[in-house]
């Protein structure tokens, strides 16, 4: 299934950037971050200033997309103090989510810090749709 629209949360990070070269290849893609991205002169990127709290700014942010690719977290949890880390990397995942579903995304590919997969994996993952199913890799 080809994706023609596509958001990218955290796409001005270091590995967002990344990965929205990649997709604008093939797809239109808008970056939702705080901070700009740094290559502004592809014409297949746009930009919406966001923060993945703001389950609202999601949902309008996600409607009329096909995707959403969800990368943005603090990656070093140890960084911010516990409550910040928390509310950002754990119940932003849950509102960019919860936002992608309400706006109809179809699909959604989450890159998250490994402790907030092993703190909140089976609430993150667990659907209304009884097919899904919680994978993990083994380490």
């Amino acid at each position: 299934m080809p994706f023609e629209k596509v958001v990218c949360t955290g796409g001005s990070g270091r590995l967002g950037r990344h990965v929205v070269d990649r997709l604008a290849k093939n797809a239109c893609v808008t970056v939702l971050d705080l901070a700009p991205p740094r290559d502004a002169g592809n014409a297949n990127v746009g930009y919406v200033r966001g923060d993945i709290t703001d389950y609202e700014a999601l949902k309008a942010a996600f409607r009329g997309h096909d995707a959403v690719v969800h990368l943005a977290a603090i990656p070093n949890p140890r960084s911010a103090p516990a409550a910040v880390t928390f509310n950002i990397n754990v119940q932003g995942a849950w509102a960019v989510l919860q936002a992608a579903e309400d706006a109809g995304i179809k699909r959604v590919a989450c890159r998250q810090h490994r402790g907030v997969r092993s703190a909140s994996a089976r609430c993150l993952c667990s659907s209304r749709d009884p097919r899904t199913k919680i994978r993990s890799r083994p380490r």
